[in-house]
């Protein structure tokens, strides 16, 4: 449950909720509250878009909170508690998500290009549609989570695996899939 002295502080905007974090320091705890925007075409109120872009959330407690149709470019989200937490078509662009769990979470369609994911994780977490282009860093957690959108229509995406046994073998296939990269595409290896 959220503290509702937090989520006061957090409606001010995010001018007032940034200088509150530096004068008196403090983890918030804004879980389960829904401070982003509204879809478009919602029938219940206009279409809105919450405008949260540099906004200081590091080491919030987010879990299970709407932040769906916001503007968080640029927000630091670091070591923050995200499960089961809302992000549809949120914009993160840029964003820092260092040690974040993102557990759960609901990203369907969210712009996350030039975040810093660096050990984020993302365990079960929906991500079809999501922009994960030009990503910082990428030592993050994926396992079980949803990276496609899924319909009766639509198959899924058929997976390679290819099995690297010996040197020669890494080679050949190093060389294969630099053949299928454009000129200024770079390849990058972990294992």
């Amino acid at each position: 449950m959220a503290n509702q002295h937090h989520v006061r502080l957090f409606a001010r905007g995010v001018a007032d909720w940034n200088k509150g974090r530096v004068k008196n320091p403090f983890d918030p705890d804004l879980s389960g509250a829904s401070l982003g925007g509204q879809p478009p075409g919602d029938p219940k109120s206009p279409s809105t878009f919450a405008r949260l872009a540099g906004v200081n959330l590091r080491f919030a407690d987010l879990r299970a909170t709407s932040l769906g149709y916001s503007d968080l470019k640029g927000a630091d989200l670091s070591y923050a508690n995200l499960e089961g937490a809302s992000f549809i078509a949120a914009d993160m662009t840029g964003a820092n998500l260092l040690g974040a769990c993102v557990r759960n979470a609901d990203l369907r369609s969210a712009n996350l290009s030039y975040a810093n994911l660096e050990h984020t994780d993302f365990t079960g977490a929906h991500l079809g549609n999501t922009d994960l282009s030009r990503v910082i860093t990428l030592p993050a957690s994926i396992w079980n989570a949803k990276l496609f959108e899924s319909s009766e229509h639509s198959a899924q995406p058929s997976i390679k695996v290819t099995q690297i046994n010996s040197v020669s073998c890494l080679m050949d296939n190093i060389g294969r899939i630099r053949a299928e990269l454009a000129e200024n595409d770079r390849l990058f290896f972990s294992g």
